[in-house]
């Protein structure tokens, strides 16, 4: 429910406030729709302005429904989404990100394992960011050292919706102890950042 009110207030506040300047349902007209549309697809991907547009349609077809009025986006078709392949590595491509990421450092060390995780379960890099460190804490812990797994929450941070085990065969090397180790509670973001001499 929370997507098709949003995607009414953008379309009001986005366009007939701002762009139409018009104050009320009654003077939306199908020109309105198309010409929003036409913004959405030069912004964003075929995909959301489809999922825009169909918000808009289900709000207009409620509220001529409700207050018998035409709807004006009874004849309008919905953006035709375009499915584009997503570019992937290839395997010279992952060898040389292996190969850069070699060395002793905690950096070179931190980024192999970032890379590990990558190719071993293809999870997002907001999945990845959002993993937690609290060893004490097994409800808001999402890595099991010992076990070889971590528990990624999947979008929007919720309740875990699976577990990615790497497949077996060689490992990064484990982080090395020291200063700029990986503390109880800190943030992924926080453990990412490069350690920059004397800190």
């Amino acid at each position: 429910m929370q997507g098709y009110t949003s995607a009414v207030r953008w379309f009001a506040a986005g366009y007939l406030l701002r762009q139409a300047g018009k104050t009320s349902w009654e003077q939306v007209d199908a020109q309105d729709i198309q010409q929003w549309t036409a913004q959405l697809l030069d912004r964003y991907s075929s995909a959301y302005a489809s999922i825009q547009f169909r918000a808009l349609r289900q709000f207009f077809k409620w509220r001529a429904g409700e207050d018998e009025l035409p709807d004006p986006m009874a004849r309008l078709r919905a953006p035709k989404v375009t499915v584009t392949a997503v570019p992937v590595f290839t395997s010279v491509e992952l060898s040389d990100l292996d190969k850069a990421c070699q060395g002793r450092s905690f950096a070179a060390r931190r980024d192999a394992a970032i890379i590990a995780v990558f190719t071993a379960t293809g999870i997002r890099l907001s999945d990845l960011a959002g993993i937690r460190y609290h060893p004490g804490d097994p409800a808001r812990n999402d890595l099991d050292l010992h076990g070889r797994e971590i528990r990624i929450r999947g979008k929007g941070g919720t309740a875990p919706d699976r577990q990615d085990r790497p497949p077996e065969g060689p490992q990064p090397r484990p982080l090395p102890a020291g200063p700029g180790p990986a503390r109880a509670g800190a943030p992924a973001s926080a453990v990412a950042r490069r350690e920059q001499p004397g800190r």
